[in-house]
């Protein structure tokens, strides 16, 4: 409900004589956007240890800007900090990107065959060997062991809060009892 309220209330705002007046800077800072985002965070999800295909996939549904675009536009225009023409700009921006994303993110795995094909075959393997590295890494024995570890702190600490709560209220419930027998 509040996510219809919320792109009904967006579409309120475009003004499309504005986005015809600004069309270059609009159409510049969203290639800006969908390019870096795409490209910044895929380099980001391959470092962290992904596969190049997840990494896209991962990335290509990151390229809006997002609504919080709208709030500092919004705060900045209010406060004087930036001038009238942004608010129109940021907000054509945010849209566009907003309704393009699923598009985007149904190509991920076109633009990852695309790009599986123009790319040399080592950079693949080398960058498919990082990932399964990572993998192996994070399937330790002793990772396990410390896994199993935090459980047991955890539903131990669980416990005896349970057991302190019941208590409490044991005793709550008692006091309360004694004080209507004192009463009467």
């Amino acid at each position: 409900l509040f996510g219809a309220i919320f792109f009904v209330s967006v579409g309120m705002m475009v003004d499309v004589s504005l986005i015809v007046e600004y069309i270059v800077p609009i159409l510049c800072i969203i290639v800006v956007i969908m390019l870096g985002q795409a490209i910044l965070s895929t380099g980001a999800f391959l470092i962290s240890g992904q596969t190049m295909k997840t990494a896209m996939q991962c990335s290509f549904s990151l390229t809006q800007s997002g609504e919080f675009a709208f709030i500092l536009a919004t705060l900045g225009t209010s406060l004087h900090v930036t001038s009238d023409f942004l608010y129109p700009i940021v907000v054509a921006v945010s849209v566009f990107t907003t309704f393009t994303t699923p598009y985007l993110i149904r190509l991920a795995v076109p633009a990852y065959n695309t790009l599986e094909r123009v790319l040399p075959a080592k950079w693949i393997a080398k960058m498919e060997s990082h990932a399964a590295e990572n993998d192996e890494e994070q399937e330790t024995d002793e990772m396990h062991l410390l896994w199993r570890t935090e459980f047991k702190r955890f539903f131990l600490i669980i416990l005896i809060n349970s057991v302190l709560c019941v208590a409490i209220i044991k005793l709550r419930s008692e006091e309360r009892r004694v004080g209507k027998e004192c009463r009467s």
